[in-house]
């Protein structure tokens, strides 16, 4: 009885969400032969298996909801995100406004593309082809390419999952070619025109959670090296060849434990640059910038072969594997404003606010560890703390300013407060001059 009362409390709330959005009533979308009983769509059961307690009245779905892109690897991509309702009539435009409407919260990585007094008009179904009508707002979306990509990706594989429908079209006020003011509408968002219509779904674009968790295994890696917490990382034949825990970190029978704290003990926010996933194997590349031997090394990169043992991904290191690339020359300092990324920061906020990386709230700190990028030496160089102000008379955020010396030239290295004015808000570097 209390499941029901929640079907049915949450049946209001969507509906309601399909009245505003202006979702129609359509036939022959649904991949159930009833369309008064619940079901699992084809994505469901292939992203995330069949229910664990599964009600006859309710549907299992998926929304794909698209990446920021602010990682190389994920842009144009989307991620698979379990949903339910009770709702049996027009979900693909159900499902559409879910997409519009609220990107998970507790999903710093993901974004939503649209502009947000974007309308959806209407989803109509024919022929196995689904066109979504959207309000002209979308065509003042600031997207890239791989933004509109991501848009196109998400339609596409949400949409696709219901019935018979393969392929998508979009219309904008009921057009698919024309004008309304000064834009055109088969430009779209100004990169893939709407005149390559329809779009089909590419699995390509899909990150499973099983993918993500190999990328976030490389990234957890990273972080636990430099706590001499490696081991439990390693594979099997890893752990074979190198002995016990102890054995590992006393290099009693391998030199690994050396090479991997020599090689990747000082990336600072390294990024994915490109992931290859089989079965049970991954290869995850990440590029970035490093020091080794306190050496600055600017665009650097790395790759990681994964093996899945027992549902979780463990790295594997062969005997091919190399920590430290040829030597580099070492970077001048560049001085000027720093390249500020506002979607970025409030990601990385919103990472913080979760209790990650704890050292971005900390100015000196900042400017030791991303002074990297301006090609500062943490290891080398010394800085120190001048000032700092809870809020700047111009700004009206927090400001503080770091001194560094790096190869006796002094630098100020200056840093605020970019999405919150208070003791939980992250420190970034605004801009470096020389002294």
């Amino acid at each position: 009885m209390k499941r029901k009362i929640e079907c049915l409390a949450f049946s209001v709330l969507l509906l309601m969400s399909a009245n505003i959005w202006g979702c129609t009533k359509q036939k022959g979308v649904e991949d159930s032969p009833s369309k008064k009983k619940g079901y699992v769509t084809k994505a469901y059961k292939e992203y995330f298996g069949t229910p664990v307690r599964q009600y006859p009245d309710v549907t299992y779905y998926v929304t794909f909801y698209a990446y920021s892109g602010q990682e190389p690897f994920f842009a144009g991509k989307v991620k698979p995100i379990p949903k339910e309702t009770d709702v049996t009539e027009n979900l693909p435009g159900l499902a559409t406004s879910k997409l519009l409407l609220d990107p998970p919260l507790n999903e710093p990585m993901l974004a939503r593309l649209t502009d947000p007094k974007t309308r959806l008009i209407s989803v109509k179904a024919k022929n196995g082809t689904a066109t979504v009508n959207f309000s002209k707002e979308i065509l003042d979306s600031q997207v890239g390419a791989w933004g509109e990509g991501a848009v196109i990706a998400g339609l596409t594989n949400t949409l696709c999952q219901f019935g018979e429908l393969e392929q998508v079209r979009i219309e904008i006020e009921g057009k698919d070619k024309g004008a309304i003011g000064d834009r055109r509408i088969e430009d779209f968002l100004g990169h893939i025109s709407l005149l390559e219509q329809p779009f089909k779904p590419d699995k390509e674009t899909v990150i499973a959670t099983e993918q993500e968790g190999a990328i976030e295994t490389v990234k957890k890696f990273l972080e636990d090296v430099k706590k001499d917490n490696a081991y439990m990382y390693l594979s099997k034949e890893t752990k074979a060849d190198v002995g016990t825990e102890r054995e590992f970190k006393e290099e009693k029978k391998s030199d690994l434990h050396k090479i991997i704290n020599k090689g990747h003990s000082e990336w600072m926010s390294p990024r994915v640059t490109d992931a290859k996933f089989r079965r049970k194997e991954a290869e995850i590349t990440i590029g970035g910038n490093r020091t080794i031997d306190g050496q600055y090394r600017e665009n650097d990169n790395a790759s990681f072969k994964l093996l899945r043992e027992n549902g979780k991904w463990k790295i594997d290191f062969g005997e091919t594997f190399e920590a430290t690339p040829p030597k580099q020359a070492e970077q001048e300092i560049i001085t000027g404003p720093a390249n500020i990324n506002r979607v970025q920061l409030e990601q990385i906020q919103a990472t913080v606010d979760q209790g990650h990386q704890p050292w971005r709230l900390d100015p000196q700190t900042v400017a030791m560890t991303e002074g990297a990028i301006f090609g500062f030496d943490r290891s080398r160089d010394s800085f120190m703390l001048v000032s700092r102000i809870d809020r700047g008379q111009n700004s009206g955020t927090g400001e503080a300013l770091v001194e560094a010396v790096h190869k006796g030239n002094a630098y100020q290295i200056f840093i605020m407060q970019p999405v919150k004015a208070d003791k939980s808000g992250i420190w970034a570097i605004s801009s470096v001059k020389k002294k």
